[in-house]
């Protein structure tokens, strides 16, 4: 039985939602999860593959998903950050 997973997430914030990028591996190094996923929103995880374009793609396709859900109902209040570090509340 394997004792040991290795956990690695990283949490970004878009738009007020987090997304979390996920990817497990045992302690073989065998790969587990690699999923992207909205914390606060309501979209399935989506797998990517071990290729950085795969999780690209993965992170543009959710962002899209989230872009169109904020046309329709956007978030009140939310913090964003621009390339340069300031932000604004809207």
């Amino acid at each position: 039985m394997l004792s040991e997973i290795s956990f690695n997430n990283v949490r970004l914030d878009y738009k007020g939602y987090t997304i979390s990028i996920a990817q497990h591996r045992n302690e073989r190094g065998d790969t587990l999860v690699q999923e992207v996923y909205v914390l606060n929103g309501d979209h399935d995880p989506l797998r990517f593959d071990a290729t950085s374009q795969s999780l690209i793609e993965t992170l543009g396709e959710i962002m899209k998903f989230l872009d169109k859900k904020n046309q329709s109902n956007p978030p009140v209040g939310y913090q964003y950050s621009l390339p340069f570090g300031n932000g604004s509340v809207v």
